[in-house]
């Protein structure tokens, strides 16, 4: 009995490696050929409406946890990410990814609960990730999921906006949430639903075109036009956006906003939030967005505070009035003087939200916002600045009140010491 147990160890469970290898290749080439035979049949059933196995579920959920968790590792959040401005990321939230992941207060929808494995309700499930994980997943996506990566790769700033608010959404009621997202073309939609009706919304109007840039679908801005969409987040007239880091376009004339909207529209310049409605932009119809919104001129600073210290706003006012000597920094004036420079040649920046002035000067300087021409100086002057200098330049320039209209149609222009006599000829898009 023994000597017939040792023959079938010998036979099934060789002792020299090598012995192994037969066996396993055939195994292979069977599980292979199944494989095969399997997929070319067709037999596998795809179809969304029959859910996943729960084992299998857990097993996909797990194998997604494990992998945010591990490509997440390095990722360090910035150390203000709770002051970073909510509103802004709550209203991409709103627009994008409230149509599969519901928001406070609200279900989801029924498309999105539809899909396998079905999307998250995010207000019940945020404290299972931290915020490298949400960061991770907000900017790269989950393959085989539908969610979708962020629309460029070159925002972590916006993207850290959208992380900010995820953070506030577990403790955020419906009425905080409307209070950031809401606009009053839109008020009447998040009315909260009827007692005893499942909070589902239904009747999607799917359109995606020039006169309805859509960012989702179903979303709440869909069957509104451009100028509304807009006016979401940045004032019904442009000169009161609905949150920090927005800017205030009623500061720029209308050839500002047409070549902003223009570069985001070929992807020359990059954002999550404004590539995707740019893109769907005729140019009749950036051109008579840039005419309504470059019409408006507010006559106090953003609505979003500067910070309020006066070291910093010593140093800003002496970075824009006297430069940098030592890092050979031109002054921000000898552009962007407050009461003599000109907007039709470079854009008035006192009274710009200070986030945005802050976070367009370190994308210039880490290069992802593009000089323009040769001799587009921000690049240059943005890279010999630190993060104290930039953030003392944002904030003394937000704490100023705007130029008054009259100064942008008469006054003269000033240009940058040195600088050749063609560096004022051409239009800019530093809006």
């Amino acid at each position: 009995m023994a000597a017939y147990f040792r023959i079938i160890r010998a036979s099934f469970f060789p002792l020299r490696y090598v012995q192994w290898l037969g066996p396993l290749a055939a195994a292979a080439l069977f599980i292979a050929a199944i494989a095969t035979a399997t997929i070319a049949t067709g037999a596998i059933d795809l179809a969304a409406d029959i859910p996943h196995p729960q084992a299998w579920a857990q097993l996909l959920h797990l194998t997604f946890k494990r992998s945010v968790g591990s490509q997440s590792a390095a990722i360090v959040p910035p150390a203000d990410l709770m002051r970073l401005p909510i509103g802004k990321g709550a209203m991409m939230f709103d627009a994008v990814c409230a149509n599969c992941h519901g928001t406070p207060g609200r279900g989801q929808s029924l498309v999105s609960l539809s899909m396998r494995p079905r999307p998250q309700y995010l207000p019940a499930v945020i404290n299972q990730f931290n915020d490298a994980e949400l960061f991770w997943i907000v900017k790269h996506g989950v393959k085989y999921s539908a969610m979708p990566a962020f629309p460029t790769q070159l925002r972590d700033d916006e993207v850290w906006t959208v992380v900010a608010f995820l953070r506030a959404v577990p403790t955020m009621d419906q009425a905080h949430y409307a209070a950031l997202t809401a606009t009053p073309a839109i008020a009447a939609r998040q009315a909260p639903p009827a007692a005893g009706v499942t909070p589902h919304r239904t009747g999607f109007r799917l359109e995606n075109n020039n006169a309805v840039p859509a960012m989702g679908f179903g979303g709440q801005r869909l069957g509104t036009d451009a100028a509304t969409g807009c006016a979401a987040c940045h004032g019904a007239d442009g000169a009161h956006p609905r949150s920090g880091g927005i800017p205030v376009l009623g500061l720029l004339d209308p050839d500002s906003i047409r070549a902003a909207l223009q570069a985001y529209a070929d992807g020359t310049r990059h954002s999550g939030y404004m590539q995707p409605v740019a893109a769907q932009l005729s140019p009749a119809a950036i051109d008579a967005l840039a005419l309504q919104f470059g019409a408006h001129r507010p006559t106090a600073p953003a609505a979003t505070p500067a910070p309020i210290d006066g070291a910093l706003l010593a140093r800003g006012r002496a970075i824009a009035q006297g430069g940098v000597p030592q890092k050979r920094t031109t002054a921000c004036e000898a552009c962007h003087a407050i009461n003599t420079a000109t907007q039709h040649y470079y854009p008035a920046i006192a009274g710009q939200d200070w986030r945005y002035l802050r976070d367009q000067l370190r994308l210039y300087r880490a290069g992802v916002r593009h000089a323009v021409s040769p001799l587009h100086p921000m690049v240059a002057q943005a890279h010999q600045l630190d993060d104290r200098d930039i953030d003392a330049v944002a904030a003394w320039y937000a704490a100023l009140a705007p130029r008054a209209p009259e100064a942008v149609k008469t006054a003269p222009v000033r240009t940058i010491a040195g600088a050749p006599p063609q560096h004022r000829a051409g239009k800019e898009n530093h809006a």
